[in-house]
């Protein structure tokens, strides 16, 4: 009788959420966040991964800045966006005014596009030797003088794609021609208005 070998087992490698997980700045229960740094991997975008919406009073300001500054429109605005899991708490959510969040949006938008671009190439080539993905960092900067409530100006970020090595786990640039068809967004300022 032939000598039986148990059968290799099918190993798939874990297609990433976040490259490297998010890393959140200093931040308060009463002001929120004020900076988020994360390498989106190519399953960032995937509807699982739904962060969470924040709640009337996340972050604490917020309940003064709408009482005291309504015509301003302000909501707890994600510096990860929810979509590609940022969670509704007060380390993730800085106050913008609707303009600054709609604007950003847009942004956001740009990222997540070029995230599905990663996934579909990921998927069409499951062999390949790099995982795409992209590089986002956000933080907000000065002091909104226009309400009695502390209150950022507004936020800059930055983005570029970026790809690492499945084996070695390097990350690197991805080049100039990337496969996201992604353009290098640096330091982009937005305010609060």
């Amino acid at each position: 009788m032939p000598a039986r070998f148990p059968r290799a087992a099918h190993t798939r490698a874990v297609v990433p959420r976040y490259i490297t997980s998010p890393i959140w700045g200093p931040w308060s229960a009463r002001n929120g966040g004020t900076s988020m740094s994360v390498v989106l991997g190519p399953n960032a975008n995937l509807s699982i991964n739904y962060g969470s919406t924040p709640r009337a009073d996340t972050p604490s300001v917020m309940i003064a800045l709408k009482a005291q500054s309504p015509n301003f429109h302000w909501k707890a605005g994600h510096l990860l966006n929810d979509n590609l899991g940022g969670p509704g708490t007060a380390n993730n959510l800085t106050p913008m005014t609707v303009t600054c969040n709609r604007q950003f949006a847009t942004f956001e938008g740009q990222i997540r596009r070029a995230i599905d671009r990663a996934n579909l190439y990921h998927r069409q080539n499951p062999t390949a030797r790099f995982y795409y993905g992209v590089r986002f960092e956000v933080a907000t900067f000065g002091q909104f003088n226009r309400v009695p409530q502390p209150c950022p100006a507004g936020i800059v970020f930055s983005a570029y794609a970026v790809q690492q090595d499945k084996a070695t786990r390097l990350i690197t640039d991805a080049p100039t021609i990337n496969r996201l068809h992604f353009r290098r967004i640096t330091n982009r300022q937005i305010r609060n208005a």
